[in-house]
């Protein structure tokens, strides 16, 4: 390695040394760049996930509520018409 490198390699080795003294300190965590990036693009998933979990809900739920109101008012229907009497359809 050239000088230079090692010059650099030594400032980055001590930097890496005090932010490990700071964060044994003051209880705290310096992100990196990348973490930071993958922190959001998780939430981002988590927050489709979720939207898409309660979009598919209200799709289940409007579906089961419409077939169950088509058959109730079928059901209503024909109880009106024939009044119970035993005939039938």
């Amino acid at each position: 390695m050239t000088p230079k490198v090692e010059d650099i390699d030594d400032k980055v080795n001590r930097l890496e040394k005090r932010i490990a003294e700071l964060e044994k300190r003051d209880n705290f965590c310096v992100l990196l760049k990348h973490q930071e990036d993958e922190e959001n693009l998780l939430s981002i998933v988590k927050s489709l996930c979720k939207g898409f979990g309660i979009l598919g809900l209200i799709a289940f739920t409007a579906i089961h509520l419409t077939s169950t109101l088509k058959n109730t008012s079928s059901f209503w229907r024909k109880a009106f018409l024939f009044g119970y009497c035993g005939w039938e359809l």
